[in-house]
């Protein structure tokens, strides 16, 4: 009876073992993952770490520093912003909106060698940057940034791919056709990213005109630029 009793506790306090191990790695991860969340609010809202220092027109490194740490928390699986899986295309797009100018092209920069090389993902900063940071007539020149943009969208994109669309009213995904989003995002750049993007084609496209209508991209492009604005959890 001895025995019995002193392998049944053996095998309690082993599994009483495990499940404290199961915990602890799950609270650990848990806690990882919060930490792309928290590290995104750090340099969006909470502190000064891409704020050009008083009097200087220069990007201070802490925000390089930043964003380099952000990319190693969001890198981690199940890394979220807002209770959504983090995303580069549309996370630190966003985060464009929120830096001063000077800091602007380091966070560009750091945009486009973190997001993926999908049409996907090209194809969703595309929309949103034509839209909100590719669009100005005021400046002599598209921007390297929008460069960058333009480039990996095409590169990325084949003539018969479609990007997938969140419509942030019914929260439904649909597949747009890339030849919409050009003709959409076309409407909004500035003229001298339009001339920087003129003659780029897609993979296996024609040179023929397209004959879609760019009318039905209007909504898709509010829809994304709307949910392109991530604000965090804690201000909803």
């Amino acid at each position: 009876a001895d025995f019995i009793k002193i392998i049944t506790m053996h095998f309690l306090n082993r599994k009483s073992f495990l499940l404290f191990a199961v915990s602890s790695l799950t609270l650990y991860t848990g806690a990882i993952a919060n930490e792309c969340e928290d590290q995104y609010n750090a340099i969006i809202f909470l502190s000064n770490v891409c704020d050009p220092v008083e009097g200087s027109d220069q990007c201070p490194a802490s925000c390089q520093e930043s964003l380099d740490m952000l990319d190693t928390a969001c890198s981690v699986d199940g890394a979220t912003i807002s209770g959504e899986p983090y995303q580069a295309s549309t996370n630190l797009a966003a985060a464009l909106i929120f830096v001063d100018e000077p800091c602007k092209s380091v966070v560009g920069d750091e945009l486009l060698s973190q997001v993926e090389d999908t049409c996907q993902d090209i194809g969703t900063l595309y929309l949103s940057t034509s839209v909100i940071f590719c669009g100005d007539d005021d400046t002599p020149a598209c921007s390297p940034f929008c460069q960058g943009v333009l480039d990996g969208f095409y590169r990325s994109c084949a003539v018969d791919d479609e990007v997938m669309i969140e419509d942030s009213s019914t929260g439904k995904m649909d597949s747009t056709p890339v030849s919409q989003i050009r003709l959409g995002g076309e409407i909004f750049l500035s003229e001298a990213c339009k001339e920087y993007g003129k003659g780029k084609e897609f993979e296996g496209s024609s040179t023929s005109s397209s004959s879609v209508s760019s009318i039905s991209i209007f909504p898709v492009i509010l829809s994304l630029v709307v949910s392109s604005v991530c604000f965090p959890s804690w201000l909803a």
